[in-house]
């Protein structure tokens, strides 16, 4: 897996399961050494507009960023909103799973289960979105 996908993967993994993972890590390694504290900031919101696919800034988004270090492996964590608990979790099994460190196997787990809630969430929500298709049909 490569580290963007699973960057945004730990980005978007439940928060409880998030710290569990983490917890086992550092159980296994020690406390990590902490580069980049969490911190709360704002980023840009860009999308792009589907028809002339011209980008624009929707807004920003309040966001928690945090770097560790792990046995000489670095990795970050971003989360949504104020979670300075889940952007460190997500800094651990980052650096854990960047680095192929023991346990890395949990993060890859992780990131799968994530992976494929994201995906049933996506059919669901399409499901759900099917019923309100109108199809015409063509008069000759």
């Amino acid at each position: 897996m490569e580290i963007e996908e699973r960057a945004e993967l730990l980005a978007a993994a439940e928060h409880s399961v998030l710290l569990e993972v983490a917890e086992r890590l550092i159980g296994k390694h020690g406390l990590p050494e902490i580069i980049s504290p969490p911190t709360v900031g704002l980023i840009a919101l860009e999308v792009r507009e589907p028809i002339e696919r011209i980008r624009f800034r929707l807004g920003d988004v309040v966001v928690t960023r945090a770097e560790v270090e792990i046995l000489g492996g670095a990795g970050w964590g971003i989360r949504a909103g104020d979670d300075r608990a889940g952007s460190l979790a997500a800094a651990v099994c980052a650096a854990v799973g960047d680095h192929g460190l023991q346990g890395h196997e949990e993060v890859d787990r992780l990131c799968q289960a994530t992976a494929d809630r994201i995906v049933a969430d996506d059919l669901a929500e399409w499901a759900e979105l099917a019923e309100t298709i109108v199809e015409f049909e063509e008069l000759d």
